[in-house]
């Protein structure tokens, strides 16, 4: 009986120490983190939104963190493919993702994800957020966003807009705003913005939802019209043209994309704190202020718990959006 006392004693110790000695490398790692290059996940096709802003941060979040932030593109499954690889990463910080507002349209729109952004992905802060300008071809007999809803009223059904796919948030911007104004277009879906924007042009389409900087030449050169944008205040790079608010009777009508910084869940809260910091640092930057305005960009550096409000918001909100539609899961 002794010697059996004895042993579990000994098993005892011996956990303890092992849970002290686990705790000790959980602070560890905390306190020693980085202490190697950070891969950064973009889950689009270089050259986009998406991986731009990536990049951008990418540069200043280095300077802080003192080791390389290499940004990677794994694109597919309208971003499912990167969001899944690193919702499945070892949860150390050294793989993170750059995901986008799509990240919310997924579950509504998607079949079978086998990923829960709501709990395998650790939110550590929102870095920018931008929206659309509604571009429309000179051909169209409209204006304002107010002669486009009139028009589309008058001939249901007849006037074309243009998305880079079914279900991405262009899309679900355009199925929000016809939703609210009471009006019905033909949705052509497209395999991407360049063949979008081509057709826009050549009027094979009526109107697109068109990143600011990406339209603002075409609306100088007389190529587009450009009628509003879909954020609550006027773009920097379009001072000139109003929002939908203000040229419409939807007062009060706001749709923008953004983009935020996850890891893995299971991510120490130490290593998550650091990485935020040196975000919010990256942001404060005239650098990167300068180099996101150019391309139409608003940068806001939200706490992981904002963030993680936003994901739930968007996600009833794109629910709604989807359900109003009837749109099907694909």
């Amino acid at each position: 009986m002794q010697r059996l006392k004895s042993t579990i004693t000994k098993a005892a110790a011996a956990v303890g120490v092992a849970t002290i000695v686990l705790a000790a490398g959980t602070v560890a790692q905390g306190q020693d983190f980085p202490s190697e290059s950070i891969r950064v996940v973009v889950a689009y096709s270089p050259g986009g939104p998406n991986d731009l802003v990536a990049r951008a941060y990418a540069d200043e979040m280095s300077k802080t963190l003192g080791v390389p932030v290499l940004v990677e593109n794994h694109a597919g499954a309208a971003g499912n493919i990167g969001a899944s690889l690193v919702a499945k990463a070892k949860p150390d910080g050294y793989m993170l993702l750059a995901g986008a507002s799509g990240l919310t349209v997924s579950p509504a729109i998607k079949k079978n994800l086998n990923y829960d952004v709501t709990t395998d992905l650790v939110p550590i802060g929102l870095m920018a957020r931008a929206g659309y300008l509604m571009a429309a071809n000179p051909k169209v007999p409209v204006n304002s966003v107010a002669d486009l809803i009139a028009l589309a009223k008058k001939e249901p059904g007849k006037l074309k807009f243009g998305t880079s796919g079914v279900g991405t948030t262009p899309h679900l911007a355009w199925e929000y705003f016809m939703n609210e104004a009471g009006i019905k277009m033909i949705h052509v879906p497209y395999k991407g913005l360049g063949e979008a924007i081509t057709d826009l042009l050549s009027g094979e389409i009526d109107v697109m939802f068109v990143s600011v900087p990406v339209a603002v030449p075409h609306i100088k050169s007389g190529a587009l019209k450009g009628l509003a944008v879909s954020t609550g205040e006027r773009s920097k790079l379009a001072p000139d043209i109003p929002t939908i608010g203000e040229s419409s009777p939807l007062n009060g009508f706001q749709f923008a994309s953004w983009w935020g910084l996850f890891a893995p869940k299971g991510t120490p809260d130490a290593v998550v704190n650091t990485l935020h910091d040196a975000l919010v640092k990256a942001g404060s930057t005239d650098a990167l202020q300068e180099s996101l305005a150019e391309k139409g960009a608003e940068i806001v550096n939200d706490t992981p718990a904002e963030l993680k409000a936003l994901i739930v918001s968007d996600m009833a909100k794109f629910q709604r959006i989807v359900d109003a539609a009837g749109l099907e899961k694909n």
